[in-house]
């Protein structure tokens, strides 16, 4: 056992200094009606040192008026019922009119007396920077959300992080779903196998790549465009894959219908029995020719294209 005297207990000065470099502005107020009876000596750079030196009035006085009526209700249920410590974040008001956000609390005295202990502590400046990221944050869903195109992030394990309205739309899931689930929680094994490889590609990569993806849907499948591009922390570090979508299969049928309405075309021209040409409009160049004016004319279309008259028949004639 240890034969050293005790080390001496600090001085109240020790705790004044404490008390004074502290953000914590201590509080001591009726248990009635919230009137205070007691700010700690650090309140004046709070309050003002005019709204310091006179505590008088229940507490909730000095909250915005915005907030007063919703804070002074919250407390009454609170003195009615002080079991459970009272906890609010309200604009304070200084002695100069402004207001500033805190962080109040307070709690039954432990002492035993029935006054509430409790504090205030500016959190005006945390207070701001939360609600600065909240509106980028709204703001960048608002487009996301509002995107035509399917927006993504997923973490180097295929699970989503980022997922705007449009990729869930396009698979029937409810909003908010992807977030927190992996690419094989959600598709079959063998499209999300394509799609694990291709995030894999842009790691590999280091960079950005452009690929065809297709993914089944309610309506069969759908081709999209896709856009992949590696996302970096501070330190360069790949720790995510983004990426945008394009849905091309509009595009595609659209494509595939005039592609089987110019084979038909073709087929009609090549087959009538009569001679079909075309010219181009600068140098009355052929440009086409169907198997009857090979047959009249006597030549093929590829002694025949790109000629004109005057290259295939005499001046008379031309």
């Amino acid at each position: 056992m240890s034969t050293d005297p005790p080390a001496p207990r600090p001085d109240l000065a020790f705790y004044d200094a404490v008390i004074a470099s502290s953000p914590i502005v201590l509080v001591l107020a009726s248990g009635e009606d919230g009137s205070v009876h007691y700010l700690s000596d650090n309140a004046g750079r709070m309050l003002g040192d005019d709204l310091a030196a006179t505590p008088g009035g229940p507490w909730w006085e000095i909250v915005h008026p915005d907030e007063r009526d919703a804070v002074a209700a919250s407390f009454a249920a609170f003195l009615a019922d002080p079991a459970q410590a009272f906890a609010t974040m309200a604009r304070v008001r200084r002695a100069d009119g402004e207001h500033r956000w805190a962080a109040v609390r307070f709690r039954t005295d432990p002492s035993g007396s029935s006054d509430l202990a409790g504090f205030l502590m500016d959190v005006h400046d945390r207070v701001l920077a939360e609600q600065d990221a909240r509106r980028e944050r709204d703001l960048l869903h608002a487009v996301l959300d509002h995107a035509n195109v399917s927006i993504q992030v997923k973490d180097l394990d295929g699970r989503f992080l980022v997922a705007n309205r449009r990729i869930e739309e396009d698979f029937g899931l409810e909003p908010g779903f992807l977030v927190g689930h992996r690419l094989h929680d959600i598709w079959p094994a063998e499209e999300a196998d394509v799609f694990a490889a291709n995030d894999a590609a842009v790691v590999a990569a280091d960079g950005p790549i452009q690929v065809e993806e297709v993914a089944e849907h309610p309506d069969g499948p759908h081709t999209y465009v896709s856009t992949k591009f590696p996302l970096r922390d501070a330190e360069g570090r790949t720790f995510a894959v983004g990426g945008i979508a394009t849905d091309i299969t509009a595009r595609i049928r659209v494509e595939d219908e005039l592609r089987r309405s110019q084979v038909f075309l073709d087929s009609i021209i090549e087959n009538i029995p009569d001679m079909v040409f075309v010219k181009d409009a600068d140098e009355l160049r052929f440009v086409r020719f169907n198997r009857a004016g090979e047959e009249l004319i006597g030549r093929t279309r590829d002694e025949l294209i790109g000629r004109n008259d005057h290259d295939l028949f005499p001046p008379e004639q031309a």
